[in-house]
């Protein structure tokens, strides 16, 4: 299916930080919306944003969260277009 594709894509690139979805650590993410995976591979870190503004993803440490995922550059690197 094209919407695991872009889950497994948006996994190996949050794999880089150590965050994992749905997975059980404080900075790890819960996805709402499944649009969520195409929307930060089209708009990298705005598309991050913009999805976590709209309830898309949640984190329960979301300082953890960027903590791990900025110094690696993946905020930047994920946009496609």
């Amino acid at each position: 299916m094209f919407s695991n594709h872009l889950e497994g894509q948006v996994q190996e690139i949050l794999a880089l930080a150590d965050v994992r979805i749905d997975g059980t650590r404080p900075w790890d993410i819960t996805v709402h919306n499944q649009d969520f995976h195409g929307r930060v591979l089209r708009q990298g870190s705005v598309g991050l944003g913009e999805s976590y503004m709209g309830g898309w993803w949640d984190c329960k440490e979301l300082d953890q969260f960027f903590f791990k995922i900025f110094p690696t550059g993946i905020d930047r690197s994920a946009a496609r277009s």
